[in-house]
Order: structure tokens, then sequence, then C-alpha cells
């Protein structure tokens, strides 16, 4: 159907293919949403007054793809290291982490010392490769979240003397629960093996 058959006040939105639509073409928008408004007037013929082309999500999409790729890869490597490194830290003394743990009043400290230190560690290379991201990152958030109450809140925000405050582990708590709602993303070991199903 051609624009001269449109008649009465409608608006009529449609994806115009671009063998269609050449004489309507903009840069960046060869297939975009076109927009024809006909006034109310019967009979007469549209000109080019009554044709309005937008630029469509297509072409904006795509100038941001590889960015959004990128942006659950910087999260990954970033808070992957850092946790791996404390896993490693606690190794040559679990047992004197253990008795930190105690401290705390937290049940079975001596084993909790131990799934602390090997999360940690190996959780933080799997998010470093990406690999069963949301899984591992929703523990990250369990810890975090249990950390920050029972260790932090005397501490505070910003420690007032030596040592990390609550600041710490509220970031680390944040990029955890981003990288469970985004996943992996493109670059990573879930996208490769799993595709797009657990990537995102």
């Amino acid at each position: 159907m051609g624009l001269d058959a449109l008649s009465g006040d409608h608006l009529l939105v449609f994806l115009t293919p671009v063998r269609h639509a050449r004489q309507l073409e903009t840069p960046g928008n060869r297939l975009g949403v076109i927009a024809v408004r006909r006034e109310r007037t019967k009979g007469t013929a549209m000109d080019d007054s009554d044709v309005r082309t937008e630029q469509g999500p297509t072409s904006r999409a795509a100038d941001t793809t590889w960015t959004g790729d990128f942006a659950p890869l910087v999260l990954r490597l970033a808070v992957g290291v850092v946790l791996a490194y404390h896993g490693w830290l606690k190794l040559p003394d679990i047992s004197g982490f253990a008795g930190f743990v105690d401290s705390l009043g937290i049940p079975a400290p001596e084993l909790m010392a131990y799934v602390v230190t090997y999360l940690e560690l190996l959780g933080g290379i799997a998010l470093i490769f990406g690999l069963a991201t949301r899984y591992v990152a929703a523990l990250f958030v369990i810890e975090m979240a249990f950390t920050t109450i029972l260790v932090k809140v005397d501490v505070g925000l910003i420690a007032s003397e030596g040592g990390p405050g609550a600041e710490l582990d509220i970031l680390i708590l944040a990029i955890a629960m981003s990288l469970v709602l985004t996943g992996a993303g493109k670059w990573s070991v879930d996208a490769f093996l799993f595709g797009g199903r657990r990537a995102t």
C-alpha cells in the first residue's frame, strides 16, 4: 500500500524495508521506525511534509553492544582478583582464622574457616574466568552480607584505626549482586560452554 492511499486521521507506525524507503533514509537508519501521520483531509494526496522519520533503536544498540560485553568482564576481574588474594592469604593460617570466626560466635568455626577460605580462593578464580558466575557471585553476596553485619557494623563504614571498614565488603557485595543479575557476559567460560543461557 502506497502513501497516497492513506486517508483519515490515523497514526500508522511500521517498519519499512530498505528498498521501499530509500527516499526516507537518514545516516545510520537504513531500517528504522517510520511514523506517518495524515491530517484530517480525505481524498488528498500525502506530501513530503506529512512524513517524518525517527531513528530506531537498532543503530544505537549496535554502537553500545561491544562496551556492554566488556562491563561484566571488568567487574569479574576486579572482584575475582581481590577475593582470590584474600583466600590465598588465609591459607597458611586457617586455624588462626578459625579462632577469629569462633570469636564471632559462629557455629563450627573451623569448618566455616575452611569454607570461607576456599570459597574466596576458588570462587575468586572462578569469577576471573567467568565459570558458574551467577552461583559463585550469589555465595559472595551471602558472605559479604554476613561479614558486614557480624564484623563491620562496629567498625563503621570507614575504619578509624587501620584496616578496612565496611566499605570494602559493601563494594564487593554490590559487584557480586551485579554479576548475579547480569551474568558473566560474552567473554567468559560460561558463554563458551553454554552460550547465552548462562552468560547473560
